[in-house]
């Protein structure tokens, strides 16, 4: 008999766990917090974009959409190692060596693009933002090649479908409230009154970015502050369910990624706007001139890298300037 089991949330790292589970044979219910339309997590606001080693173009081409694009042709892909990809990562540590999961992220990651891409999550080179043209071609750089056709929500309705194709379901407006135990061990969730038993319970439902009780315990009073360029749902919910059974306080929260964000946005991101306005919400042509603080004075050096490499540590930042604004 199938094993059950339950994933709670629906984001990418969601889906990828149903799909897994999926493909193992297991008969598998996600659970989301949202309705449909808000559904996803955090990964429907993103621009969809994957960052991960590949040795040449050879690599890529089985992840196109459009392999016969003509672009492609024309289209200097270069390679980004996982050498290079560690020490891209090393850079941002303070010194600290790579962590076990770093290096599962560096090692594992086009393994996991090329298992996406048999699924029929398709991939498009980032010509607009990751390329420049020189002599004809169209030459990349920085390590971040390819997104999600139709950037994050794109990523959001391949994964789902292919769950779907496989048999996977989805409640909508099902917000997990607790977990439910036998002899210690985790055997389902409870939704309000209802309760749901499984072989396996995945917490897949985020983090706290929505919570700012929780930001302001974990991060400081700055983060108060903080604007969510994604979903209001992420609220913690499954890390203090976790919490409360035992689990360990786990990760780095102050090496979280915190990108500079207009002052005037909403407090969450807005799926109603299309993908090219929603970016408007982000600020980060900031290496192009200063930022200067309330006070009038320069706090970060805006070119010490290219964006690509500063701005997930520049959001926080700002928030450490008076008045949390630059």
């Amino acid at each position: 008999m199938s094993k059950s089991v339950i994933v709670v949330g629906t984001g990418n790292a969601a889906l990828c766990a149903a799909l897994a589970a999926l493909e193992s044979g297991a008969r598998v219910t996600l659970l989301e917090k949202a309705d449909k339309s808000l559904s996803g997590g955090n990964t429907k606001y993103t621009a969809g974009a994957m960052r991960f080693a590949y040795d040449g173009a050879d690599d890529l081409l089985p992840l196109l959409r459009n392999p016969e694009d003509p672009r492609v042709k024309r289209a200097d892909f270069g390679s980004y190692t996982t050498e290079k990809f560690a020490n891209d990562l090393l850079g941002f540590n303070d010194g600290r060596p790579l962590s076990e999961e770093q290096e599962a992220l560096v090692h594992q990651s086009g393994a996991t693009l090329r298992w996406l891409a048999s699924h029929g999550v398709k991939f498009e080179p980032i010509y607009s933002r990751q390329s420049f043209e020189k002599d004809g071609r169209h030459v990349f750089w920085g390590g971040l090649t390819l997104a999600a056709e139709n950037e994050g929500v794109g990523l959001f309705d391949m994964e789902l479908a292919a769950v779907e194709r496989l048999g996977g379901t989805v409640r909508y407006s099902s917000a997990v409230t607790g977990l439910v135990t036998d002899a210690g061990r985790v055997c389902g969730v409870q939704i309000g009154q209802e309760r749901l038993l499984a072989d396996a319970v995945i917490l897949a439902c985020g983090g706290f970015e929505a919570n700012g009780a929780l930001r302001v315990k974990h991060m400081g009073e700055n983060w108060e502050a903080a604007k969510v360029r994604g979903t209001p749902h992420n609220t913690g919910d499954g890390l203090l369910m976790a919490l409360e059974l035992g689990a360990a306080d786990y990760g780095l929260y102050s090496g979280c990624h915190a990108t500079p964000m207009d002052l005037h946005m909403a407090d969450f991101g807005n799926l109603d706007l299309p993908p090219g306005e929603r970016k408007n919400y982000r600020k980060i042509s900031y290496f192009l001139g200063v930022m200067l603080n309330a006070h009038g004075a320069r706090f970060v050096d805006e070119g010490a890298n290219f964006r690509n490499y500063t701005y997930a540590q520049y959001g926080a930042a700002i928030l450490e300037q008076p008045g949390q604004f630059a």
